[in-house]
């Protein structure tokens, strides 16, 4: 990666990125802008895999301008709030940031897996469906309504 010659590629493939991106047509800028906020989404799943809170809320820096482009009124009103807060985190709690960044904003389930971490939200949901769970009355309950009602 250090070779001149990638660094050649680099900048022809970015030229060529861009392009796509503008030059090429509304189809191509379409499906440039796809792989971008695809990107993005990957960016936030793997901060959460890897409680990388760095990562994290660079990846909800670069989500927001398309909350706004795409008019996802409460996404935007939302993650600029939650970004404003989490920006201002180091000077407010600096305690909480450290534990953040030793990957405190997500959970490991297990020990088998370094990349397995998800979100406390996610897991709390998964914590309460496998607690709630008993052979055949949860998804009984789920598939057929009549029986959701006689389990309660």
């Amino acid at each position: 990666m250090a070779s001149p010659l990638f660094t050649q590629l680099e900048t022809l493939f970015v030229l060529y990125m861009d392009f796509l991106r503008v030059n090429n047509g509304k189809l191509s800028e379409f499906w440039i802008s796809y792989l971008d906020m695809t990107e993005i989404l990957l960016g936030l799943l793997r901060a959460s895999r890897e409680g990388n809170w760095e990562l994290h809320l660079s990846s909800i820096r670069k989500m927001l301008p398309w909350c706004f482009a795409y008019d996802k009124i409460n996404y935007a009103r939302y993650l600029s709030s939650y970004l404003l807060e989490m920006s201002h985190l180091e000077e407010d709690h600096p305690d909480v940031v450290s534990y953040f960044r030793a990957g405190g904003f997500s959970v490991q389930i297990g020990n088998d897996n370094p990349f397995g971490r998800i979100p406390v939200d996610q897991t709390c949901e998964e914590t309460v469906n496998k607690d709630t769970q008993t052979p055949g009355e949860q998804r009984a309950s789920v598939l057929n309504p009549e029986l959701s009602t006689s389990i309660i």
